[in-house]
Formats: C-alpha cells, structure tokens, sequence
C-alpha cells in the first residue's frame, strides 16, 4: 500500500498546525531538546515554502508571490 501524497487542507488547518509546531519547539527548548527543534524548524520551513503569498500591488492589482 502507498502513502497518500495528496493532503486536502485548509489554510486555516494549516495555521492550526503551525501553532502546534511552535508550541512543541517552546517545549523542546524547556528540555533542551535540540535535535527536535532543529527537526521542527525544518519541517515549519517546508510548510512556508510551499506557501503562495497574495498581496495587493499600489495600482489595487493582485499580487501572488511563492
């Protein structure tokens, strides 16, 4: 059996998630968890570069970054 590769989520799951991570590395640093920040770190850099950022240009355009 394969792993399923195509995950349907919202941004706000997303958000949900990266609070959750944020968490666990402030309680990694109680513990002096290095490894498992380190990991943690990599992994909310993978969910940022997958990101598409929009914005609004000075003309009222739309701006996608990412």
């Amino acid at each position: 059996m394969k792993p399923n590769l195509n995950f349907k989520l919202s941004t706000s799951d997303i958000e949900i998630i990266e609070y959750a991570l944020l968490n666990s590395i402030s309680t990694a640093n109680e513990r002096q968890d290095f490894t498992r920040i380190k990991n943690i770190t990599e992994l909310l850099g993978k969910l940022h570069d997958q990101k598409n950022f929009y914005g609004k240009m000075p003309d009222g355009s739309v701006y996608v970054g990412g």
